[in-house]
Order: structure tokens, then C-alpha cells, then sequence
């Protein structure tokens, strides 16, 4: 794996419009660039500088709510709806093809279904 590809002052900024939790953390465990937990490889001085204790990065997070003159901003605002999802992905089945299905899993189960159309 390469290093980590954060450098001190690299940051992530979110605006939320609702609320947000969010996982941070500081271990370097997803850095596989050099491995030991502290201990060093053999123990020695050289390799101990080399630990992943020194790739730690320090965390830091600010929260930051609108100023009060520039709220007119959210004057038109609305929380966000559940979306209407419906179980298809956005997807539409032709008829034929649904039938199609019903027809083939109803022959494996030995099952007769009523095709009567109303």
C-alpha cells in the first residue's frame, strides 16, 4: 500500500443541512507504508524513528454556524424529503418480461397462475 497522501493543513470541508455524523480517526493503521506500532522492527534507534507512531496525524474539527446577517441565505430553504424509492433502482420492467419471470419460476415450482387480464 502507499503512504497516506495527507500532508498538515490538507482538511475536509462539509456544509450540512442536516444533521451529519461523521467517523475521524488519527489511526495509522491504513498507512502501510511502515508497520510496528511503536516497537521498531529489530528494536534498534534507526528503526524506531521509522515506527508508525510517526505518521499519527493530530485531528482537528470546527463546527461553524451561519452568521446571523447571512441567514437570508436559507430564507427559502426546506428540509429534505425521504426519497421515494420504490425498490426498482429506477428501473421499469417491460410486461412481457415480468411475465415472463412469473411464467418460468411458476414451471420450476409447479405452480399455475391465473393470466386473466382485467
Amino acid at each position: 500500500m502507499e503512504a497516506s497522501p495527507a500532508r498538515p493543513g490538507d482538511y475536509i470541508e462539509f456544509f450540512a443541512e442536516q444533521y451529519l455524523l461523521m467517523a475521524l480517526s488519527t489511526c495509522p493503521g491504513g498507512d502501510l507504508s511502515r508497520w510496528g506500532w511503536g516497537e521498531g522492527s529489530a528494536g534498534d534507534e534507526a528503526d524506531e524513528k521509522q515506527s508508525m507512531w510517526d505518521c499519527c496525524r493530530e485531528i482537528k474539527v470546527e463546527i461553524f454556524e451561519i452568521d446571523k446577517e447571512a441567514k437570508d441565505v436559507l430564507k427559502d430553504w426546506k428540509e429534505p424529503k425521504k426519497p421515494g424509492y420504490k425498490g426498482m433502482h429506477g428501473m421499469k420492467v417491460p410486461g412481457g418480461e415480468l411475465m415472463t419471470s412469473i411464467k418460468m419460476w411458476t414451471a420450476d415450482s409447479g405452480l399455475e397462475v391465473n393470466q386473466g387480464r382485467s
